[in-house]
């Protein structure tokens, strides 16, 4: 009886490890697939660079909605450059915009779609001059993120990129308030101001 309780002890004790570590692995590999769903989501979210390309470089992934620019109103244009109410802009100018949309979502753009999927960039391009005219070199932009992102703000991620052909920026990105403040109003719509034809 003394050498089973001898015994006993061990095996119990090994028992108990074994248990434990699987208790261990389990919750470690909760954890590691809770970090690689984060970490797949941070990788799918273009980085500041990728932003500026997609608004200007590589322009042609874009789908260009605007037939002809569309005049922008005054206090629209100047609420729409940013928390950086950036140097160079004029708030006497006034101001028209090209509206752009990620390609394979331009035709749901057109048709009022409210829903978009993640990735999807729309893109507003100031321009001077009701008519058009000159790149205000000024690009507003909204990046559909994932859920939960932006709840208050539809998942969408607004940008600034802005600075002369070469060095363009992203000069803020984020939940902008500056941003929601206009687009909260048009939440029946998926935050989309307005459409274009």
């Amino acid at each position: 009886m003394f050498l089973i309780r001898i015994l006993g002890l061990p095996v119990a004790a090994a028992a108990l490890a074994v248990t434990a570590g699987c208790v261990s692995n389990n919750t470690t590999s909760a954890a590691a697939r809770g970090n690689a769903e984060a970490n797949s989501v941070a990788e799918s979210v273009p980085n500041d660079s990728a932003l500026v390309a997609a608004t200007y470089t590589n322009r042609e992934a874009m789908t260009r909605i605007t037939k002809a620019p569309v005049p922008m109103n005054p206090r629209v244009a100047m609420l729409c450059i940013g928390p950086e109410r950036l140097s160079r802009h004029d708030p006497h100018s006034a101001y028209s915009a090209h509206v752009s949309v990620s390609a394979p979502q331009a035709d749901a753009f057109r048709q009022g779609t409210n829903s978009f999927p993640v990735g999807t960039i729309i893109v507003k391009e100031k321009l001077h001059g009701l008519d058009g005219g000159p790149s205000a070199n000024l690009f507003t932009g909204m990046l559909k993120r994932e859920a939960g992102y932006n709840s208050t703000g539809g998942d969408w991620e607004w940008f600034v990129v802005a600075g002369p052909a070469g060095l363009r920026q992203v000069v803020a990105r984020g939940q902008l308030t500056s941003c929601l403040d206009c687009h909260e109003k048009h939440r029946a719509t998926g935050f989309i101001t307005s459409r274009h034809p």
